[in-house]
């Protein structure tokens, strides 16, 4: 896990097309793509039909290793709180985000699942975009009522993901531009 400076996250978010909001605006740091994503591929990851059932903690890990896979490396930015509470680091200054390697994708996994077992996704409302920022998808507190999307610049990557969620029987939905 390396730990990425506040100027360093904001130079890969801008190159990449995307906007982090002022904090000052009491929204945390949302992330706005200003450009658009060809592919949207939405996620359903309640696959239960009756609401009041357990969300399946197998099928979210394997979608979450299913996305994963699509990028070596993955950046986590929380939209509230700072990466050192989910991650504690000694860097100074503090890091605003942490990038991990493909051999910490399980370390990645464990700690979403962490987030959703706690609670405490609400409370941080963490972003992870592929290591050029291309990827970015949201694990909030709306993914079990409006399902996880993640958005993709590149065609073929997105094609790569559709195969691999057909192949795990995934519930999906794909949005796409001509962009």
């Amino acid at each position: 896990m390396l730990p990425i400076s506040a100027v360093e996250t904001q130079r890969m978010l801008i190159n990449a097309g995307i906007e982090i909001a002022d904090t000052n605006l009491g929204i945390g740091r949302q992330l706005t793509s200003i450009t658009s994503h060809p592919r949207i591929v939405n996620i359903t990851l309640d696959k239960n039909e009756n609401p009041d059932a357990e969300i399946n903690l197998a099928y979210i890990i394997t979608i979450l290793e299913t996305l994963l896979s699509v990028e070596d490396q993955w950046l986590l930015l929380p939209r509230y709180g700072s990466v050192t509470d989910l991650i504690p680091n000694e860097s100074t200054p503090a890091p605003l985000s942490i990038l991990f390697d493909p051999s910490e994708r399980d370390q990645l996994v464990g700690l979403l699942c962490q987030l959703y077992n706690s609670g405490e996704m609400i409370h941080y409302d963490v972003y992870i975009l592929g290591h050029n920022c291309q990827v970015m998808a949201a694990w909030d507190h709306h993914v079990f009522q409006d399902g996880m999307s993640v958005r993709l610049n590149n065609v073929e990557q997105s094609n790569r993901l559709i195969t691999s969620l057909n192949a795990i029987g995934a519930e999906f939905n794909v949005y796409y531009t001509s962009a």
